[in-house]
C-alpha cells in the first residue's frame, strides 16, 4: 500500500511543480503569531485565513513554515518535542485535513517537520541530528495516541507509524538536498527517532481492551517504522534524482 502513496506523492509533486505560485507561505504577521502563541496561533491561522489543505503537499508546506517559524538558536530539545506534539494535535484534526487520506496527512506532517527543522537550522545554531530525532519520535507517539483514542485497529496504527517514519525520512532528505546539509546525518536521525517512537508507542496501553494489552505489538511497530523509513528514502531519492545507495 505504501507504493500507492509513493505513486500519489509523485503525481502531486509533478502537478505542484507547475503551480509553484499556489505554494502556502506564511506572512510576516502570521509568523509572528505562531512565534508568540505556538499551537494556538497555528489554530487561529487555519481558522481565520481560510487555508485549505487540498493535497498532502499543501499540508507539508504549511507544517514546514510553522515549524521553522517557531525555532531559534535557543530552542531546546524539549521545545522541539513540545511544539511537535502540540502541532500534531492541532493540524491532524479531522476537520482540517479531512480532504486528505489520513496516512498521507501523517506522512506530509512528519515530512514538513523534518524540512522545517533543517531550514531553520540554516539560520540558527540548532543541532540537526538530535532535533530531527526528537521530532520524529514525538510525531509518531503523538499520532499514535491521537488515532488510538479513536479505537484504531493494530493495522491502522501500524500504517500510521509507517507513514510517519516515511515522511520524517523523506523530508530530511529533500531539505538536506535543498540546504546542502549532510543527508546521511539527517536520515539516520529520522530513522532512529522513528524507531524509538514506534517502540515507545507499542508500550502504550489499549484503553479499549479489557485485559490491559498494548495498542500494537512491538515487533509489528518496529517493522512498520523500518519499512517506512526505507520507503521514505526511496521516495525522496526519486523526487530529487539522487542515488539512494549513498544515503542509506
Amino acid at each position: 500500500m505504501r507504493f500507492y502513496y509513493l505513486t500519489l506523492t509523485l503525481l502531486l509533486a509533478f502537478k505542484l511543480s507547475a503551480q509553484t505560485s499556489d505554494a502556502i507561505e506564511l506572512s510576516s504577521e502570521q509568523k509572528a503569531l505562531v512565534q508568540s502563541q505556538g499551537a494556538t496561533g497555528i489554530s487561529s491561522i487555519i481558522q481565520e485565513s481560510g487555508i485549505s489543505f487540498t493535497s498532502s503537499r499543501d499540508l507539508e508546506d504549511f507544517i514546514s513554515e510553522v515549524i521553522s517559524a517557531q525555532l531559534s538558536g535557543s530552542s531546546s530539545i524539549d521545545d522541539i518535542a513540545k511544539l511537535t506534539t502540540e502541532t500534531v494535535i492541532v493540524v491532524l484534526n479531522a476537520d482540517i485535513s479531512e480532504n486528505i487520506d489520513s496516512n498521507l496527512a501523517i506522512e506530509a506532517f512528519t515530512s514538513g517537520i523534518s524540512k522545517g527543522i533543517i531550514i531553520a537550522a540554516n539560520d540558527t545554531n540548532i543541532d540537526i541530528a538530535p532535533a530531527i530525532e526528537t521530532s520524529s519520535f514525538s510525531a509518531i507517539v503523538a499520532a499514535v495516541e491521537l488515532i488510538s483514542a479513536r479505537n484504531a485497529t493494530e493495522i491502522e496504527i501500524s500504517e500510521a507509524i509507517e507513514a510517519a517514519s516515511s515522511g520524517s525520512t523523506a523530508g530530511a532528505i529533500e531539505a538536506s538536498v535543498e540546504t546542502s546539509v549532510d543527508a546521511v546525518v539527517a536520515v539516520e536521525a529520522a530513522a532512529a527517532g522513528s524507531a524509538a517512537g514506534a517502540i515507545y508507542a507499542s508500550s502504550l496501553p489499549n484503553k479499549f481492551a479489557t485485559s490491559g494489552e498494548s495498542i500494537i505489538n512491538s515487533t509489528i511497530a518496529v517493522e512498520a517504522s523500518s519499512s517506512g523509513s526505507a520507503e521514505g528514502a526511496v521516495e525522496a531519492s526519486i523526487l530529487r534524482s539522487i542515488d539512494v545507495a549513498h544515503i542509506v
